[in-house]
């Protein structure tokens, strides 16, 4: 179908569908048309009508994730993959993304994969308050949602496929247990007439009007991918599982996520972390202690014991249901520091979604109030000895509470504590909670 447009409404129309085409792909660092040159000014307002030419039929599919939001749950696999040569040598990759989405509760996870290298595996899930992700090679972190800041959320991969403009009619189908229409359309209906060669298919849902599987083949070269590539690029997308009951599940090294712990008012450096909260403050130690005392009791939860009180620190701990809480607040020079530590005594969750149970060693709880333990905020290296000429043996995590059970003093004169038979900390890292005035000198 052919359309008039002015010069202006011509240019402003090619550049949103450019945008939304092409930036996604931009993104993932895949190969996309190379960009039309820029106008170095302004054209003249005209009324001379010009031409541009969009596929033949009467359906426009103007954004692929329309109507996702509607549906209660849903699994969207997009598979993208080139097949080709760079600069004359052969290039392939494939990247599947796959979105595992519910509505109640409010989840979205997000896996991809690259062909051949499974390590590289990015993800992430989102819930109403918290991100957990995880890239290849790091561990599952969660970050906390600000409820009053702008939030992105999880891209969908739907959100990576082109628009369609002009697809012709080809018939209803049953795909992928759902009634829908069937759509063919070429390189004309989403702007690659010129510089590729496209064949294309979409079925939408015939109630609800979302994508239910969209295929293409765009085979071009160096004015389609730019650079020195020349080859076939595929998108094949399918959302299944459309309104069934869908189980998400959250890696178990992922924690038990963002706790929504109570901090004083005057709480400064505020981190959140999964199961964990630390911040400073100019309150004192005896005031710290008794406001944690009486939150957490007015929360319903139980004290495990006294709270265990030195003349620089306090250790507490609480238990409600399934969660064991500990609070570290230690002070020096008019400074307290606050580490409040949430573990879970049986399998988390977050919502109603299924998860993977959170391994609970050495772990924030169950030490004895009388017990010299040290603490850490941000995480401390953890040696094979009293003094850095030791080799590094591992990382005291932070939020973990490890029982001392030895002490040295190492030839520049600074204290380290021994938390197990072969790992010690040096003193000035941590936070000594409990009785330590009678640890053992080791020889």
């Amino acid at each position: 179908m052919t359309h008039l447009f002015s010069r202006r409404a011509f240019l402003l129309m090619f550049c949103c569908i450019w945008l939304v085409c092409a930036f996604p792909l931009l993104a993932q660092d895949t190969p996309t048309p190379a960009p039309v040159d820029e106008p170095t000014s302004i054209p003249e307002k005209t009324s001379e009508p010009v031409q541009m030419l969009f596929g033949s039929g009467p359906f426009t599919l103007s954004s692929p994730t329309h109507g996702l939001a509607d549906l209660t749950s849903y699994r969207a696999t997009l598979i993208l993959s080139f097949e080709g040569t760079r600069g004359g040598q052969p290039e392939h990759w494939s990247h599947t993304y796959v979105m595992l989405a519910t509505q109640t509760p409010a989840v979205h996870q997000l896996t991809i994969d690259t062909a051949d290298d499974p390590a590289s595996q990015v993800f992430k899930l989102q819930t109403i308050d918290t991100i957990y992700e995880r890239t290849a090679g790091t561990t599952c972190v969660a970050s906390g949602i600000e409820q009053d800041g702008a939030q992105t959320g999880i891209l969908e991969p739907a959100g990576l496929l082109d628009s369609v403009i002009g697809a012709d009619e080809a018939g209803t189908e049953n795909i992928n247990g759902v009634d829908a229409n069937h759509y063919t359309f070429d390189e004309r209906a989403h702007g690659a007439a010129g510089i590729a060669k496209s064949i294309g298919e979409i079925w939408v849902a015939a109630e609800g009007d979302y994508l239910v599987r969209y295929k293409l083949e765009n085979t071009g070269g160096v004015e389609y991918f730019g650079g020195d590539l020349e080859g076939k690029l595929t998108w094949l997308y399918d959302l299944t599982d459309v309104n069934q009951p869908l189980v998400i599940n959250l890696p178990a090294d992922c924690g038990i996520g963002i706790v929504n712990v109570p901090v004083l008012p005057d709480a400064v450096d505020v981190l959140r972390a999964s199961g964990l909260t630390t911040y400073t403050t100019t309150t004192n130690l005896a005031d710290a202690t008794a406001f944690y005392q009486e939150q957490f009791l007015a929360l319903g939860a139980k004290s495990s014991f006294e709270p265990a009180l030195t003349d620089t620190s306090a250790l507490l701990e609480f238990t409600q249901g399934d969660q064991l809480t500990s609070v570290i607040i230690a002070t020096q020079d008019g400074i307290t520091t606050v580490i409040v530590a949430v573990v879970s005594t049986a399998p988390p969750t977050v919502s109603n979604v299924n998860q993977g149970t959170v391994p609970n060693t050495n772990q924030a709880g169950t030490q004895n109030s009388g017990v010299c333990s040290v603490s850490t905020a941000t995480g401390a290296n953890q040696r094979g000895g009293p003094g850095t000429n030791f080799a590094l043996v591992g990382k005291l995590a932070a939020g973990t509470i490890a029982p001392v059970i030895g002490q040295a003093t190492s030839s520049d004169g600074k204290v380290w504590w021994q938390v197990s038979e072969s790992a010690w900390v040096r003193s000035d890292v941590v936070i000594q909670v409990g009785n330590c005035d009678s640890v053992p000198v080791v020889k």
